[in-house]
């Protein structure tokens, strides 16, 4: 019966044996995921009741905000000079030396067609005037 471990289905085979141990390990490492939100969940309510009773004391002006919402990971986060904010709400500016913007504005590239707003605003506007729901309904 010793050949019966080299099956392929056999549940004494290394194969198998392999996998019932990574999945132990699965399972080991979700639970103790779920008992360190469990306890940072115990945490956070304890900080709210304590703010609460601070709250009701006096000590603390209470606001009804939604602070609770940027608490805890999200919190700690600080913005990296990698995430481009300071890019983020500046206008686009051309630089001098660049061809390829030339030869698209001067449509001598492909796809400098689709640099124009006008076709595409015409065809949008025709595309809602016929396929609009409410105006077939609507009697003429």
């Amino acid at each position: 019966l010793a050949f019966l471990n080299k099956k392929s289905w056999h549940t004494g085979g290394m194969k198998q044996i392999e996998e019932v141990w990574k999945r132990e390990a699965q399972l080991e490492q979700e639970t103790k995921k779920i008992q360190e939100l469990q306890k940072q969940m115990n945490e956070e309510r304890k900080q709210e009741e304590m703010l609460g009773v601070a709250s009701s004391a006096g000590h603390i002006e209470k606001t009804d905000r939604l602070e609770f919402m940027y608490r805890g990971v999200v919190a700690t986060k600080q913005a990296t000079p990698q995430t481009g904010d300071e890019t983020m709400n500046k206008p686009f500016e051309m630089k001098e030396n660049d061809k390829n913007m030339k030869l698209m504005e001067t449509k001598q590239t492909p796809g400098a067609l689709f640099l124009d707003d006008t076709t595409k605003s015409q065809n949008e506007q025709w595309a809602r005037l016929n396929n609009d729901p409410m105006l077939m309904v609507r009697p003429s």
